[in-house]
């Protein structure tokens, strides 16, 4: 009866981390972030201003 119970359990733990549910969502997450992350690059002189302001 002991080694049913183990064996039991052992099933139950594969069985719930042997998959996973959130990799759905967040498959869908990071194609949402990537359409709207904006990728560029630019140049900006600091001037006095800015550096009284800092």
């Amino acid at each position: 009866m002991k080694n049913s119970i183990y064996l039991l359990m052992m099933f139950l733990g594969v069985a719930i981390t042997g998959c996973e549910p959130m990799e759905d969502i967040h498959e869908d997450l990071d194609a949402r972030l990537d359409a709207r992350s904006i990728e560029g690059m630019t140049e900006y002189t600091l001037t006095d201003d800015d550096y009284d302001f800092l």
